[in-house]
């Protein structure tokens, strides 16, 4: 069967966007080597990321969404269940335009991974306790629409990110690189686009959300009474927003960290949910809190961005 181990060199798209508008020219008598595939790849993969960034930006493209799982107890023939954190199958874009596709739901068995970090790291988990404001889940189909729209917990706080990775798939045979000479080098036959999902303990406080370019778009609108003034207006402040979009320093490496994702992420990662699990306050700074199981685990998945599809946009607007 295929192997997969994560190739952590190419994690690392510097040279996909630095040479992406540099594309292989093509002539009789030309050798080519590595070097020249290797940028015809660069070069597609450059412009679809460059166009998936700018013209839809990052976030949620579908599915995604996170949800909780309380614990049942075994009764009679039932076996129980674990306490869970759900993430569904779906596709985001990631911040260097990249498609991160999760093909597959993935499980984060709680109660396990809080008792495990309880062991290891219980500094992290007191650190992570605090006091934070999220918004209602209106993403529960069984929601009542009558809910606030934020709500204040104290708990322990952990983000929940998806993070592109590049992973080897099989292995074909291939010419020794190196000093060595070896008669049986193999080279990864394909590299294949994968996902990570990462449960981070939020240890700073006042954690952040992703920052939405155009939230502000619309703030104060209603104080202008003429209709024409304040479509004016709103569309003076949508050409400023893409006049400023463009955020390209000559490095990649030198584009500011997001806000919402703490270092040392990979800042490329995307923000999916902001996750409070209800605890006591610990004893100190070195005991990890009890959790309160008195209290649901509450869960934001309204604090992400999201890329909308056209036809969204259209049924959003009435058309």
């Amino acid at each position: 069967m295929p192997t997969k181990t994560i190739n952590t060199d190419l994690l690392n798209d510097t040279a996909l966007v630095t040479n992406a508008a540099q594309r292989v020219h093509y002539a009789t008598g030309i050798l080519l080597s590595e070097e020249d595939f290797r940028a015809e790849q660069q070069y597609h993969r450059g412009r679809l990321a460059r166009s998936l960034q700018y013209l839809h930006g990052t976030g949620t493209v579908a599915g995604l969404h996170v949800s909780y799982v309380p614990r049942v107890e075994p009764a009679g023939d039932e076996p129980g269940q674990d306490e869970q954190i759900w993430v569904d199958a779906g596709l985001a874009i990631d911040y260097r335009g990249r498609l991160v596709e999760l093909r597959n739901a993935r499980c984060l068995r709680l109660e396990r991974w809080y008792d495990e970090l309880s062991q290891r790291k219980p500094d992290q988990l007191a650190a992570a306790r605090q006091t934070v404001t999220i918004q209602a889940d209106r993403f529960n189909p069984d929601a009542s629409p009558a809910l606030p729209e934020t709500v204040t917990l104290t708990g322990v706080v952990v983000d929940l990110f998806l993070r592109f990775l590049v992973c080897e798939v099989g292995r074909t045979p291939a010419f020794a690189n190196g000093p060595f000479d070896a008669l049986d080098a193999v080279q990864p036959s394909r590299l294949g686009d994968e996902v990570e999902v990462i449960f981070v303990p939020r240890t700073d406080a006042d954690p952040r959300y992703p920052v939405d370019p155009y939230a502000d778009l619309n703030d104060g609108l209603d104080a202008i009474a003429d209709p024409a003034e304040r479509e004016a207006t709103r569309r003076l402040r949508l050409r400023q927003i893409v006049f400023g979009a463009w955020d390209e320093p000559a490095d990649p490496r030198a584009r500011p960290r997001p806000v919402e994702i703490p270092a040392p992420l990979d800042d490329s990662c995307v923000f999916l949910a902001r996750v409070v699990i209800p605890a006591d306050a610990p004893a100190d700074s070195n005991t990890a809190p009890a959790r309160d199981l008195s209290a649901p685990v509450e869960i934001d998945n309204a604090g992400r961005l999201f890329a909308y599809t056209a036809r969204a946009l259209a049924a959003w607007i009435g058309e």
